[in-house]
């Protein structure tokens, strides 16, 4: 690998132009490449390369002294002691028939052929609920999935998923008429290898030079300064809302209310009290919403789904919906049996017109307020057919930071990084060609630049050269 550069100095940028000579490469090659401050971290033919990693430790338990040896050296007491080292790990050939056969690769973890989510469902499975549902939904991405299952088997298991580390799934579990109620959902814990930790032969020569020890501990020196706000110590403490009093006095004008000892209290469901104050949800486009457990307020032009109040014996609905306050916090688009009625202290229904000093809260769109408060205890608790899991997903790109120093500015900060640039996805066209360019650091003088990746016809590349 041959490097021409221009001069640069402290916080400047600094271009390499490279050129390799290598008979492999295809019309763009994508490499690795990483730029390193010399005098912090230098060469060392004892370090694990891309080649060693992938022909020798990947295949070999334990700490590999100087895995390189095998390698850069073709001698025969380098063979030789390579075949001690594999025969010491149990090996002693090579089948090749079986890699080079076409038998299928047995399968031992079902991830290495697609992501998926498994569980199974608990209900009563009766009539209605037979043959549910199992929604899967991403807040941020476009990942669904939809499967249904005979309701004599509860176990499901959805495959041919595909959604990046860290990814929020909703799942929920639904009856055949899209409802939740009464189902227990349990999502499988996902079999993984078991990790072994390996030591960082990249990194053992670098732990022994004493300046790139002085560097790190000035980094992170400033990185802790720069990160900590320190604040003065605050004492915070909180209880239950009961009912203030001002709607003890307002509780006369309520059309209707339920207090303690109240039978409707001892309803299974919110759903029931409601309609016995002659509230109902509206539409079904609201329980969508509470299937997948989010606070969504996605609000249509022409008409808002909510609570609303019934006339004609529970077959219409008034035009506008009824606001929602529970320990006098208001809630939109909730699923209010997520609320057990046994833990109700309080509730109190004002129409608008009964509302008195109350309709001043109220905009113009709500007709009414519905107001509950919870017993002490009381607590708003988990739908059990819905569940929230952040499995482990593909890893994607992550940038390296790389400081601009476009504009000169004054800084407490000195720029004393041990690693320069580095970049995954180096593009490397067929005659060998590459650019790249970083900023300088305060102390960088000469670089030690190492390229590795391999090729498309499976030719492993690596070189490293100073600067």
């Amino acid at each position: 690998m041959k490097v021409e550069g221009n001069e640069a100095g402290q916080r400047q940028l600094k271009t390499f132009d490279l050129k390799l000579s290598d008979a492999h490469l295809s019309d763009t090659t994508l490499l690795s490449v990483a730029v390193n401050d010399a005098e912090a971290i230098q060469p060392d033919s004892s370090q694990a390369d891309i080649r060693s990693s992938l022909l020798l430790s990947s295949e070999l338990k334990g700490y590999i002294e100087d895995p390189d040896y095998y390698f850069k050296n073709t001698d025969h007491a380098a063979d030789a002691s390579l075949d001690l080292l594999m025969m010491t790990q149990g090996w002693r050939r090579y089948n090749t028939q079986m890699v080079t056969s076409s038998d299928s690769i047995d399968i031992k973890y079902p991830f290495e052929v697609s992501q998926y989510i498994s569980g199974n469902v608990s209900g009563p499975f009766t009539n209605s609920y037979r043959q549910p549902q199992i929604l899967i939904w991403s807040p941020k991405g476009n990942n669904t999935g939809l499967a249904s299952f005979d309701g004599k088997i509860s176990n499901f298991r959805i495959e041919g998923m595909d959604y990046a580390d860290s990814t929020l799934l909703v799942v929920s579990a639904l009856t055949r008429k899209g409802k939740g109620v009464g189902l227990e959902l349990h999502i499988d814990k996902p079999n993984y290898p078991k990790l072994i930790s390996q030591p960082n032969a990249y990194l053992a020569s670098a732990f022994t030079n004493p300046e790139f020890l002085a560097r790190e501990r000035e980094n992170q020196k400033w990185l802790r300064i720069r990160n900590t706000i320190y604040l003065p110590e605050v004492s915070a403490f909180g209880k239950k809302a009961v009912a203030p009093k001002w709607m003890q006095a307002a509780s006369n004008m309520a059309t209707k209310k339920v207090t303690a000892g109240d039978s409707r209290l001892d309803f299974p469901g919110m759903d029931l009290v409601l309609q016995s104050l002659g509230l109902q949800y509206k539409s079904t486009e609201l329980e969508r919403r509470q299937m997948t457990g989010l606070q969504q307020r996605e609000v249509n032009t022409t008409e808002l789904y909510g609570i609303y109040p019934t006339f004609n014996r529970g077959r219409d609905f008034q035009a506008n919906p009824v606001a929602i306050y529970i320990n006098e916090c208001q809630y939109v688009d909730f699923d209010l049996n997520l609320i057990s009625p046994s833990d109700v202290s309080e509730l109190y229904y004002f129409k608008r017109g009964n509302a008195g000093l109350l309709a001043s809260r109220m905009n113009d769109m709500y007709t009414g307020a519905l107001y509950i408060y919870l017993k002490p205890h009381g607590d708003i608790r988990r739908n059990s057919a819905i569940a929230r899991i952040i499995p482990l997903g593909y890893k994607t790109n992550a940038e390296f930071y790389n400081p601009e120093y476009k504009v000169k500015q004054e800084s407490e900060q000195p720029d004393k990084r041990t690693t320069l640039f580095w970049s995954p996805k180096l593009k490397v066209d067929k005659s060998g060609n590459a650019h790249i360019s970083f900023y300088t650091s305060d102390v960088s003088k000469k670089y030690l630049i190492t390229l590795e990746g391999i090729s498309k016809d499976g030719t492993i590349i690596n070189c490293q050269t100073t600067k």
